[in-house]
Protein backbone atom coordinates (compact mmCIF):
# COMPACT_ATOMS: atom_id res chain seq x y z
CA UNK A 1 0.00 0.00 0.00
CA UNK A 2 0.88 3.22 -0.76
CA UNK A 3 1.43 5.93 1.99
CA UNK A 4 -1.30 7.98 1.11
CA UNK A 5 -3.70 4.51 0.84
CA UNK A 6 -2.74 3.86 4.41
CA UNK A 7 -3.32 7.73 5.28
CA UNK A 8 -6.69 7.42 4.10
CA UNK A 9 -7.62 4.08 5.49
CA UNK A 10 -6.64 5.13 9.05
CA UNK A 11 -8.34 8.72 8.61
CA UNK A 12 -11.73 6.69 8.11
CA UNK A 13 -11.09 4.50 10.46
CA UNK A 14 -10.87 6.77 13.24
CA UNK A 15 -13.60 8.97 12.04
CA UNK A 16 -15.98 5.93 12.69
CA UNK A 17 -14.09 4.96 16.11
CA UNK A 18 -12.08 2.09 15.42
CA UNK A 19 -8.47 1.33 15.99
CA UNK A 20 -6.47 0.29 12.70
CA UNK A 21 -3.80 -2.56 13.13
CA UNK A 22 -0.84 -3.54 10.68
CA UNK A 23 0.89 -6.51 9.88
CA UNK A 24 4.41 -4.72 9.08
CA UNK A 25 7.90 -5.70 9.59
CA UNK A 26 10.83 -3.70 8.03
CA UNK A 27 11.03 -0.53 5.30
CA UNK A 28 9.35 1.81 3.63
CA UNK A 29 5.78 -0.25 4.79
CA UNK A 30 6.70 0.57 8.81
CA UNK A 31 7.65 3.94 8.20
CA UNK A 32 4.16 4.85 6.31
CA UNK A 33 2.15 2.64 8.65
CA UNK A 34 3.95 4.50 12.01
CA UNK A 35 3.49 7.93 10.50
CA UNK A 36 0.47 7.42 9.50
CA UNK A 37 -1.01 6.81 12.93
CA UNK A 38 -1.77 3.47 12.61
CA UNK A 39 -2.75 2.36 16.36
CA UNK A 40 -0.90 -1.17 16.72
CA UNK A 41 1.93 -2.70 14.63
CA UNK A 42 1.86 -6.17 14.71
CA UNK A 43 5.53 -7.85 14.52
CA UNK A 44 7.50 -4.52 13.79
CA UNK A 45 10.40 -6.87 13.63
CA UNK A 46 12.71 -4.28 12.15
CA UNK A 47 11.97 -0.85 14.07
CA UNK A 48 15.33 -0.88 15.72
CA UNK A 49 16.81 0.04 12.47
CA UNK A 50 14.57 3.23 12.54
CA UNK A 51 14.88 4.49 16.02
CA UNK A 52 12.76 7.72 15.61
CA UNK A 53 10.04 5.52 14.65
CA UNK A 54 10.69 4.07 18.18
CA UNK A 55 10.72 7.44 19.87
CA UNK A 56 7.54 8.33 17.51
CA UNK A 57 5.58 5.22 18.72
CA UNK A 58 6.55 5.61 22.35
CA UNK A 59 5.51 9.42 22.19
CA UNK A 60 2.33 9.22 20.56
CA UNK A 61 1.44 5.65 22.53
CA UNK A 62 1.01 3.41 19.63
CA UNK A 63 1.84 -0.10 20.33
CA UNK A 64 3.94 -3.24 19.11
CA UNK A 65 2.61 -6.86 19.17
CA UNK A 66 6.15 -8.52 18.62
CA UNK A 67 4.75 -12.17 18.13
CA UNK A 68 8.24 -13.15 19.91
CA UNK A 69 6.77 -16.36 21.00
CA UNK A 70 7.07 -18.64 18.60
CA UNK A 71 10.54 -18.15 17.59
CA UNK A 72 11.64 -19.69 20.71
CA UNK A 73 9.31 -22.28 20.79
CA UNK A 74 11.72 -25.37 20.96
CA UNK A 75 8.40 -27.48 20.29
CA UNK A 76 7.89 -25.94 17.19
CA UNK A 77 11.51 -25.73 15.75
CA UNK A 78 11.62 -29.32 16.48
CA UNK A 79 8.38 -29.87 14.48
CA UNK A 80 9.32 -27.55 11.45
CA UNK A 81 12.94 -29.67 11.23
CA UNK A 82 11.16 -32.77 10.93
CA UNK A 83 9.02 -31.53 8.01
CA UNK A 84 10.55 -28.23 6.62
CA UNK A 85 14.17 -27.69 7.76
CA UNK A 86 14.96 -24.81 6.15
CA UNK A 87 11.66 -23.03 7.93
CA UNK A 88 13.44 -24.11 11.42
CA UNK A 89 17.09 -22.65 10.32
CA UNK A 90 15.04 -19.41 9.54
CA UNK A 91 13.09 -19.30 12.85
CA UNK A 92 16.49 -19.85 15.02
CA UNK A 93 18.06 -17.28 12.41
CA UNK A 94 15.39 -14.88 13.41
CA UNK A 95 15.74 -14.93 16.61
CA UNK A 96 18.77 -12.42 17.64
CA UNK A 97 16.63 -9.48 15.55
CA UNK A 98 13.38 -10.46 17.15
CA UNK A 99 15.25 -10.50 20.45
CA UNK A 100 17.27 -7.36 19.55
CA UNK A 101 14.03 -5.50 18.60
CA UNK A 102 11.91 -6.34 21.32
CA UNK A 103 14.28 -5.07 23.77
CA UNK A 104 14.93 -2.03 21.60
CA UNK A 105 11.52 -1.05 22.01
CA UNK A 106 11.10 -1.62 25.37
CA UNK A 107 13.83 0.29 26.56
CA UNK A 108 12.76 3.10 23.85
CA UNK A 109 9.06 3.17 26.00
CA UNK A 110 7.08 1.61 23.55
CA UNK A 111 4.11 0.16 24.55
CA UNK A 112 3.88 -3.73 24.00
CA UNK A 113 1.11 -5.77 23.81
CA UNK A 114 1.41 -9.27 23.92
CA UNK A 115 -0.40 -11.85 20.77
CA UNK A 116 1.12 -15.27 19.30
CA UNK A 117 0.22 -14.66 15.83
CA UNK A 118 0.20 -18.58 16.16
CA UNK A 119 -3.46 -20.01 14.83
CA UNK A 120 -1.79 -23.38 13.12
CA UNK A 121 0.76 -24.79 15.08
CA UNK A 122 0.46 -27.00 18.57
CA UNK A 123 2.92 -24.69 20.10
CA UNK A 124 2.15 -22.94 23.83
CA UNK A 125 0.03 -19.89 23.56
CA UNK A 126 -0.47 -16.53 25.22
CA UNK A 127 1.54 -18.14 28.11
CA UNK A 128 4.20 -19.01 26.57
CA UNK A 129 4.50 -15.49 25.04
CA UNK A 130 4.93 -13.59 28.37
CA UNK A 131 7.30 -16.22 29.17
CA UNK A 132 9.64 -15.24 26.08
CA UNK A 133 8.94 -11.37 26.85
CA UNK A 134 10.77 -12.24 30.58
CA UNK A 135 13.76 -14.68 29.29
CA UNK A 136 14.42 -13.64 26.39
CA UNK A 137 12.83 -9.69 26.06
CA UNK A 138 14.10 -8.90 29.26
CA UNK A 139 10.69 -7.41 30.99
CA UNK A 140 10.05 -7.89 34.33
CA UNK A 141 6.77 -10.68 35.21
CA UNK A 142 4.53 -7.70 35.96
CA UNK A 143 5.42 -5.90 33.04
CA UNK A 144 4.80 -8.94 30.61
CA UNK A 145 1.28 -9.83 32.48
CA UNK A 146 0.30 -6.04 31.91
CA UNK A 147 1.23 -6.67 28.48
CA UNK A 148 -1.53 -9.19 27.83
CA UNK A 149 -4.19 -7.12 29.99
CA UNK A 150 -3.80 -3.76 30.37
CA UNK A 151 -2.36 -2.74 26.99
CA UNK A 152 -3.89 -5.96 25.67
CA UNK A 153 -7.69 -3.98 25.90
CA UNK A 154 -6.17 -1.00 24.96
CA UNK A 155 -5.05 -1.88 21.65
CA UNK A 156 -8.26 -3.67 21.28
CA UNK A 157 -9.65 -0.42 22.24
CA UNK A 158 -11.79 -2.03 25.10
CA UNK A 159 -12.99 0.24 27.55
CA UNK A 160 -13.95 -1.60 31.46
CA UNK A 161 -11.55 -4.46 31.38
CA UNK A 162 -7.35 -5.24 31.30
CA UNK A 163 -6.82 -3.74 35.63
CA UNK A 164 -8.19 -4.84 38.30
CA UNK A 165 -9.86 -1.82 39.91
CA UNK A 166 -13.23 -0.75 41.27
CA UNK A 167 -15.74 -0.22 38.25
CA UNK A 168 -14.21 -2.56 35.83
CA UNK A 169 -15.38 -5.75 34.50
CA UNK A 170 -14.17 -8.39 37.11
CA UNK A 171 -12.44 -10.84 34.77
CA UNK A 172 -9.69 -12.60 36.72
CA UNK A 173 -7.48 -15.69 36.23
CA UNK A 174 -6.78 -17.37 40.16
CA UNK A 175 -3.78 -19.52 39.94
CA UNK A 176 -1.72 -21.51 42.48
CA UNK A 177 1.51 -19.80 42.95
CA UNK A 178 3.10 -16.65 42.42
CA UNK A 179 3.50 -15.44 38.94
CA UNK A 180 5.54 -12.31 39.35
CA UNK A 181 7.90 -15.33 41.22
CA UNK A 182 7.83 -17.96 38.28
CA UNK A 183 5.77 -16.38 35.36
CA UNK A 184 5.82 -20.23 33.74
CA UNK A 185 2.96 -21.04 36.47
CA UNK A 186 0.66 -19.91 33.68
CA UNK A 187 1.51 -22.63 31.44
CA UNK A 188 0.03 -25.22 34.24
CA UNK A 189 -3.16 -25.98 33.50
CA UNK A 190 -2.88 -28.21 36.44
CA UNK A 191 -2.88 -24.84 38.34
CA UNK A 192 -5.42 -22.88 37.51
CA UNK A 193 -7.58 -22.57 40.78
CA UNK A 194 -10.56 -20.66 39.16
CA UNK A 195 -11.89 -18.12 36.46
CA UNK A 196 -13.98 -15.55 36.66
CA UNK A 197 -16.18 -13.77 34.06
CA UNK A 198 -17.43 -10.42 34.51
CA UNK A 199 -17.75 -11.30 38.41
CA UNK A 200 -18.71 -14.72 38.10
CA UNK A 201 -17.20 -18.05 39.08
CA UNK A 202 -17.13 -20.17 35.71
CA UNK A 203 -14.57 -22.70 35.97
CA UNK A 204 -12.67 -24.15 39.05
CA UNK A 205 -10.11 -26.48 38.54
CA UNK A 206 -10.41 -27.55 35.32
CA UNK A 207 -14.18 -28.15 35.38
CA UNK A 208 -17.02 -25.29 33.81
CA UNK A 209 -19.80 -24.32 36.22
CA UNK A 210 -22.95 -23.73 34.05
CA UNK A 211 -25.95 -21.86 36.17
Amino acid sequence: MTREEIEAAVEEAHWRGVPVAAHVKNGPGLRFAVESGVDTIEHGTHLFEQPDLMERMARSGQILVPTMGMFFSPRLIEELERGDPAAAKSFVGEQEVVRRNFRACHEAGVKIAAGTDNTYWEVPGLAWELQVYVDEGGMTPMEAIASATRTGAEACALDGVGTVEPGKTADLLIVEGDPLEDISVLQDAGRMEAVYKEGRLVARRGTLLYP
